[in-house]
């Protein structure tokens, strides 16, 4: 099993794609961390109450610091969902684009493994991919403007009023971990559709209509009560980041992680059904 992880994750890293890809990333968090950092935005002197709360309690509030703008530059997850995407949707479907799938079946090793090998290698790129981000938003933007404020706190209102203060390194695991979940469906949506039907195009075409289009799908499935259980407004994990949900009241993160998971296991079942049963000799 190991070395068909490795052997799909040379196919990765192995083509120039991947590294303009990287590449790209790198360059626009290198561009948006300078422009916050040269065009600061400037409130008016408007004081947020957030920031009255943690000035009475002695708190080094994070939109003070450099954490401000590494907090936004994280919010390029967007891009690297698009980034995943991409592999993920291609992965399979290329094998039977190039004919190489026949070859790579005669091998010793059950279709499940196989399969299961190219779902993995699209996980550890999305996680790279993740962890580049994260850490090159707090690197870079710590090197911009200091580190003098690492140990500030980040606050957000809960749902009883009061106000909850955890340390703003904690508050960027939280966001990397939401993240993460959210590219592990976007992979999974995919990675299937690619595997159902053995198009690149559409795997990415699909994948990225239901993550540009979601949130506005969401608004109008919410209106009835069982749209809470499609994957629309359970998908934008990161909504819960700052506590309540940012879509509707009736969600929470233990909600949207339950019908997630349901909607991971259908769609890796499919894929693995699917392509268990698929007559390669006719693709």
């Amino acid at each position: 099993m190991f070395n068909l992880i490795k052997n799909e994750n040379m196919k990765i890293y192995r083509r120039p794609r991947t590294w303009v890809m990287f590449g790209i990333l790198i360059i626009i968090i290198l561009l948006m961390s300078i422009l916050l950092h040269v065009y600061e935005l400037d409130n008016w002197g408007w004081v947020s109450p957030l920031q009255q709360y943690a000035e009475a309690q002695g708190l080094i509030y994070y939109e003070n610091t450099f954490w401000s703008n590494a907090y936004q530059v994280a919010g390029l997850m967007s891009l690297v969902s698009i980034f995943t995407i991409v592999i993920a949707g291609d992965i399979v479907a290329a094998e039977f684009s190039w004919g190489t799938i026949k070859l790579l079946l005669i091998r010793p090793f059950h279709r499940s493994k196989v399969l299961l090998s190219k779902f993995i290698a699209c996980i550890i790129f999305a996680l790279f991919m993740l962890t580049t981000l994260f850490i090159l938003s707090i690197l870079i933007n710590g090197i911009l403007k200091g580190f003098d404020g690492f140990s500030a706190s980040f606050l957000y209102m809960a749902d009883n009023g009061e106000v909850v203060e955890r340390s703003m390194m904690l508050q960027m695991l939280i966001y990397f971990a939401l993240s993460f979940g959210e590219l592990l469906m976007i992979t999974s949506i995919g990675f299937m559709i690619g595997t159902i039907f053995r198009s690149s195009a559409m795997a990415i075409g699909i994948s990225m209509f239901i993550m540009f289009t979601g949130s506005i799908i969401s608004f109008f499935l919410l209106r009835y009560d069982w749209g809470k259980y499609s994957i629309f407004p359970n998908l934008e994990l990161t909504q819960y980041r700052g506590g309540a949900a940012l879509i509707s009241n009736e969600l929470s993160l233990g909600f949207s992680l339950a019908v997630l998971a349901v909607y991971f296991v259908v769609f890796n079942v499919l894929s693995w059904y699917i392509f268990s049963k698929r007559d390669v000799a006719l693709s």
